[in-house]
């Protein structure tokens, strides 16, 4: 599998850009999404400091680097997962380089979808880092990419220190053409997943009471609500009694 060009901007979004060469805390010189030159071309302390690298050409250079990821994903899971699950766990092994040996991945190879989603939050170390984790896990678990389509950019001078206060968030699903992306899967970008819990109505709660077999009265209630756990134990889902992404695929429902 590959990362989604909705995933490719998910992770982007969690990373932040940094459009102009610059010195990472380590002291190498870095451009873009955390790119160095030992990621492969082009290397960044050859570039003009001081001069911004144009969007479409710093999310080339990411879908790059993420093939490396990409294929660690793909040797450490030895299930099928959903495109939104994989996007997630590249986020996660970029960030941490632990896919290898997360216990998440021992949980999802076993089938035991519930417990790989929990336990992305083994790996919460510093503070700073929740945030992103609880949004993979999210990503994971229930289909929900949070940046909407949304990067902060910052700038660099030409000595490569980077001025944090002078970021700017775009819109990078509207800037970037789908030539960026090319060859990442061509689902369809930050559609809202349809999420039914307590209080919702309608035809699609009667068609979910349908098959979890209570009264189809089209009103999401507690007793709907317990059988959608119900159910989700049966395949090993997320008991949370929310219809989401996932659960609705298990259903087989649109």
């Amino acid at each position: 599998m590959k990362v989604s060009r909705q995933g490719i901007i998910e992770i982007a979004a969690h990373e932040g850009i940094v459009d102009m060469p610059y010195r990472d805390s380590k002291g190498i010189w870095t451009v873009g999404v955390g790119h160095t030159a030992k990621a492969g071309p082009p290397d960044p302390s050859k570039l003009p400091r001081g001069r911004r690298l144009p969007l479409s050409e710093i999310f080339r250079i990411f879908a790059g680097d993420l093939a490396a990821f990409e294929t660690r994903v793909n040797k450490a899971v030895k299930v099928p997962v959903a495109q939104h699950e994989f996007d997630a766990l590249v986020s996660f092994d970029f960030n941490t380089g632990g896919i290898d040996r997360a216990t998440l991945v021992r949980h999802l190879n076993r089938g035991n979808r519930a417990k790989a989603a929990t336990a992305f939050m083994n790996w919460s170390k510093p503070p700073e880092i929740i945030d992103r984790r609880s949004k993979e896990m999210e990503l994971f678990r229930a289909g929900q990419y949070s940046s909407g389509g949304k990067v902060s950019i910052y700038p660099a001078d030409r000595y490569g220190r980077v001025d944090w206060r002078r970021g700017k968030t775009v819109d990078a699903e509207k800037i970037l053409g789908p030539r960026v992306f090319e060859g990442a899967p061509e689902a369809p970008l930050f559609a809202a997943p349809v999420v039914l819990r307590i209080g919702s109505t309608g035809d699609a709660v009667a068609r979910v009471q349908k098959k979890v077999g209570v009264e189809q009265d089209g009103w999401f209630g507690p007793v709907t609500e317990a059988a959608v756990k119900t159910y989700q134990k049966s395949k090993r889902l997320v008991p949370d009694g929310i219809v989401g992404p996932v659960t609705l695929k298990a259903m087989r429902l649109p």
